[in-house]
């Protein structure tokens, strides 16, 4: 009877293993480097010859969780043949919703099937986390391994199964395990310890101190596990090999014969153990305070004994994360181990592995067993990004620009640690050097959307000849296995090359020196990361009126020589601005922010420059300035331009003065408001923004010493003031009207409608400079006398021209008072109402100018010496040839044409005099009415179905169809029936209706503006029908028409 010691407890302490697949010439590598270890120790203990090692290595990896602690003694490594034959037996489990719940752990489950349909099952543990899953689809017996088996959860009809299994426990304290290895932390034989008891290590047939059996494990891995994979990139070859065994144990905190490294991974573990062995305390919480460097500025000097931060460690937590995914760690610590060695002389067995491990848990030692499960699975890691987080700032001026970058790729299912590379670095290597070989990088927690994430902080930019930067990633497992390359070109982008700042440019003339002018540039550098190498200016001139147009080569100092630019570049030596004294003068605007020749700050500079720029009666001209920058470690490479700098350059020189003939002028009449105006006029000049207005009149002038006006008529005083108003001595009367300039080369002005004086105007131009040019000639204004005569008279007569269709109406003017008269204008309409309201009448008929106004000749005409008398008398002969006469032809109609009569005054511009129009005379109305009595035509008789088929006449006559004041129209219809013809009826045409009307039996419609048709509508059978009509001067006309009714 086996004594049961071991306990196993499977989610609190495991066991994994995977086989190497390695040839045999490195096999007889591997074991020539153990004999040349065991040599050296200088080892008497002989192991299994050269001859017997064909097998594959197996690595073997075993972890704890944190509540277990460190182990009081090193573990021991066990291995068995696989056979479990007599081993089966049937178990006690509980069935539930078809999940099998076993009593104890399962190491091994037999399943047989009784029947063919296909069952799923799914291999459960502690936590129900699938460590297995399964398809059974056959009648047979399977076989399933697997370390921590709980539960069985099945799809398909469990009863058709029988189980039986093998229990954890009893498979850990059988008695045929085979120890193959002690594996403890790398102690020597010189180490004591109250909680940790080393012992000897390593083989049973060769046995070490931990240290030594640590160096031996470190060597085996060395030499056994799988190399890294070649650089995918052929200009990238990568080459990296584990850690030098002894180097790596000095790493760690054991340094051979000498104490252990303070603050090294040992120290920390063992300063746990020793705190943590009591009954109340468990390792799991201990912390270990750990004081270091402070953080301080590259650059600057630190003193590390008087500032310092402190942090604390959990040592567990710490120690178990190394070693769950460093190969090169859980071996050097007694966590891993790789077995070399077959235990008979049969190679390529299969075997089974447990470590045994003894724990202190609240002051009692327990031995825990941990069954080992095959772990052969590779993993492939994808889709790298390289993504820049944000850019740091040089630590000192002209000092190297980084970026802080973020490379993330997908989160494989197995646990990694990684390697990161990088074209641009020596060696390429991102992974610190902490022992030779750069240090493998073990992900704290998995960034977001699954993804890893590997922080590089230290990403240096190039300063010149920037090209694209290759990373890529590689990760390995705890086994010492190698996932794939993966890759991501990244393209930096460089900062720009710092530009100077540019903040005014002023121009001004220089005093006594035309067209010289000095132009005053305010310039600075940000001397705080960068040093300048130059900083060049460019400009030019350029029309006010434009927008500033962009420059990239020369400085103008010309406007009118082109061949006058210049390169203008400021250099600096000694952090000091330089040009060539031929170029201009710069000088510092701040020098007290310059220390001991090293700035620190935004310096500000001027430079000083003349140009030369000659004005073409523009008012102003404008220039830009644009600069850009070359910094002293990236010489030859310039900034960006900056924004322009307008500059404007006002005219020093007056504008010249408007042009005025001097002469004299007449304003209009006096409006309603008693106010004569004119527009006073000149040509724009050019340079200009605005005028000034100045006055004077004769009265002033009249009283100037030295001035003589003489003359009675207005012209002859006008042509006095003309030979003295522009004298100089006449200047200080005039006074300026406009307090604002006036933008426009006109000007209204305004003198009182009862004025008889001349008055004196002269115009000043100022341009943007507000120079003024000197005053104009002047021109002289004067208010016009008003021509305006009385209303005239219209008399009316009509002559028979012996026309069938028109007469000649003769319209005589008769003036209404003496007024000199420029003519008569002569207004016809239809409409009387229109005449009451000037302007409503329309363009005269006959205008002043229209050469059908006569005067009478025919004075013995009989119709005027009736109106006025014998013509024989002189005086009245006299007054008629005064009159003016005019023919009108007008078309024939029974309706009045309205006349109407205005006169205008004689104009004398010369004179001052202006002929206005006099009010209308009376309304005069005239007629031309038809010759001949009416007429009727164009008779038809219809015939309409929806009136019992009677007839229905129309014809057409020529006599009104409204009232006129000549008189009434009217339409007299007689029927004939039997022989007799009686009245029907009598309507006044004002009275009938338009058509169509329904309700009246007589309806009318124009056809022209002189013919009407009328409809008549007959209720009763007649034979004939009688049409009278009669016109408005009851002349009449009848039609007999012969009725016939269908």
């Amino acid at each position: 009877m086996i004594q049961l010691t071991r306990l196993v407890f499977p989610e609190l302490f495991q066991l994994l293993h995977s086989s190497l697949q390695i040839p045999p010439h490195q096999q007889k590598r591997i074991l020539a480097d153990i004999y040349s270890f065991y040599k050296t120790l200088k080892q008497k203990s002989k192991i299994m010859p050269l001859t017997d090692i064909n097998t594959n290595p197996v690595v073997l990896r075993w972890l704890s969780e944190p509540i277990l602690g460190f182990p009081v003694m090193p573990f021991k490594v066990y291995r068995r043949q696989k056979n479990y034959e007599k081993m089966w037996k049937r178990l006690p489990y509980r069935l539930s919703n078809n999940v099998i719940q076993f009593d104890a752990d399962m190491y091994a489950v037999e399943l047989k099937m009784f029947s063919s349909a296909p069952i799923q099952v799914e291999f459960l543990d502690e936590n129900d986390v699938v460590l297995k899953q399964e398809t059974l689809n056959r009648e047979n017996i399977y076989r399933f391994v697997k370390s921590g088996i709980k539960a069985l959860r099945m799809s398909g009809t469990p009863a058709n199964l029988s189980i039986q299994g093998i229990t954890s426990h009893d498979y850990a304290n059988l008695s045929d395990w085979e120890m193959i290895e002690s594996v403890g932390f790398p102690v020597d034989s010189q180490f004591r310890s109250n909680t940790y008891f080393g012992g000897k290590q390593s083989f049973p047939s060769a046995p070490l101190n931990g240290y030594d059996a640590a160096l031996l494990r470190l060597a085996i891995a060395k030499s056994s596990l799988p190399t890294m994979p070649s650089s995918p990139i052929a200009s990238m070859p990568i080459s990296w090999n584990y850690p030098i065994p002894e180097r790596y144990l000095q790493f760690l905190g054991n340094e051979h014969q000498n104490e252990y490294a303070k603050n090294s991974i040992l120290y920390m573990i063992f300063k746990c153990m020793d705190a943590a062995d009591n009954a109340t305390t468990m390792q799991r919480d201990y912390l270990h305070h750990l004081n270091m460097d402070g953080i301080y500025q590259q650059g600057t000097t630190f003193d590390s004994s008087s500032d310092t931060s402190s942090v604390d460690i959990p040592v567990v937590q710490l120690t178990l994360a190394m070693i769950g995914l460093d190969p090169f760690a859980s071996t050097a610590l007694g966590y891993g181990t790789i077995d070399v060695f077959p235990s008979t002389k049969k190679t390529n067995l299969e075997h089974d592995y447990m470590v045994v491990g003894t724990f202190s848990v609240f002051g009692n030692k327990f031995e825990i067993a941990a069954l080992g499960n095959t772990e052969n699975l590779s993993q492939r890691i994808s889709n790298l990004t390289v993504t820049k987080k944000f850019q740091t700032p040089p630590l000192h001026r002209d000092g190297m620009l980084s970026e802080t970058l973020d490379l993330r790729w997908n989160t494989p299912a197995n646990p990694y640690s990684y390697l990161a590379v990088q074209s641009n670095r020596n060696e390429y290597f991102i992974n610190p050097r902490v022992v030779g070989s750069p240090s493998l990088w073990v992900p704290s927690d998995i960034g977001d959307n699954s993804q890893i994430s590997y922080v590089v902080s230290d990403f240096n930019l190039p300063l010149n000849n920037q090209a694209d930067v290759d990373f890529m990633v590689i990760g390995v497992d705890v086994f010492g296995k190698w996932t794939n390359w993966i890759a991501k070109r990244y393209a930096p982008v460089l900062p720009p090359v710092l530009k100077p700042g540019l903040f005014s440019v002023v121009v001004e003339p220089k005093p006594n020196e035309p067209s010289k002018f000095l132009m005053e540039i305010d310039f600075s550098w940000d001397w705080s990361t960068r040093s300048p190498e130059s900083i060049e200016f460019f400009g030019k001139f350029f029309p006010s009126d434009m927008a500033p147009p962009s420059v990239t080569s020369g400085f103008q100092t010309s406007n009118t020589d082109l061949s006058s630019t210049i390169d203008l570049k400021i250099t600096f030596s000694e952090d000091m601005p330089y040009v060539h004294s031929s170029v201009g003068i710069v000088e510092i605007l701040n020098p007290e922010d310059i220390e001991e020749s090293m700035p620190e700050r935004n310096i500000r500079y001027k430079l000083s420059l003349e140009i030369d720029c000659t004005f073409d009666n523009q008012s102003e001209i404008s220039y830009v300035v644009y600069a850009c920058g070359e910094e002293k470690i990236r010489p030859g490479q310039k900034s960006d331009f900056t924004n322009p700098l307008r500059a404007q350059i006002l005219n020093p020189n007056p504008p010249s003065p408007p042009e005025l003939n001097t002469s004299l002028l007449w304003t209009t009449p006096p409006d309603a408001t008693k106010k004569a105006r004119a527009l006073l006029k000149w040509q724009p000049i050019a340079g200009a923004v605005g005028y000034a207005i100045w006055t004077s009149n004769e009265s002033a002038l009249k009283n100037v010493e030295g001035v003589s006006l003489n003359g009675d008529s207005i012209i002859e005083r006008a042509n006095s003031l003309i030979s003295e108003v522009n004298s100089t001595k006449c200047i200080s009367e005039f006074s300026r009207i406009n307090s604002t300039l006036i933008p426009e080369n006109r000007y209204e002005i305004e003198i009182s409608g009862n004025s008889d004086i001349i008055y004196a105007y002269k115009v000043s131009a100022i341009n943007n400079n507000n120079l003024e040019s000197s005053k104009s000639n002047a021109l002289l204004y004067a208010v016009p006398k008003v021509s305006k005569p009385a209303p005239p008279k219209l008399v009316l007569k009509n002559i028979d021209a012996n026309s069938e269709s028109s007469t000649n109406i003769r319209l005589t003017a008769i003036p209404g008072d003496e007024t000199t008269l420029e003519g008569y204008r002569l207004f016809r309409v239809r409409n009387p109402d229109l005449m009451r309201v000037p302007g409503l009448t329309g363009p005269p008929i006959c205008d002043v100018d229209d050469p059908n106004w006569t005067t009478i000749s025919d004075v013995e005409d009989p119709w005027w010496v009736a109106k006025f008398g014998d013509s024989e008398d002189a005086e009245i002969s006299e007054t008629l040839r005064k009159y003016s006469e005019v023919e009108d032809v007008v078309e024939t109609s029974w309706y009045p044409y309205y006349y109407q009569l205005t006169a205008l005054g004689k104009t004398n511009s010369v004179a001052g005099y202006f002929g206005t129009e006099s009010k209308p005379s009376a309304v005069v109305e005239g007629f031309n009415l038809p010759k001949h009595g009416p007429s009727i035509s164009n008779v038809r008789i219809n015939y309409d179905d929806s009136n019992n088929s009677m007839p229905i006449i129309s014809f057409e006559s020529n006599i009104p169809v409204k009232n006129t004041t000549v008189g009434i129209a009217k339409i007299t219809l007689f029927k004939k029936s039997n022989s007799k013809f009686e009245h029907i009826l009598t309507k006044d045409t004002d009275t009938i209706p338009y058509y169509p009307n329904n309700s009246s039996p007589i309806t009318k419609k124009l056809v022209s503006h002189t013919r009407s048709e009328f409809v008549i509508q007959l209720n009763e059978q007649i034979d004939k029908l009688h049409i009278q009509v009669t016109d408005s001067l009851r002349r009449t006309c009848n039609e007999l028409i012969d009725v016939v009714v269908e």
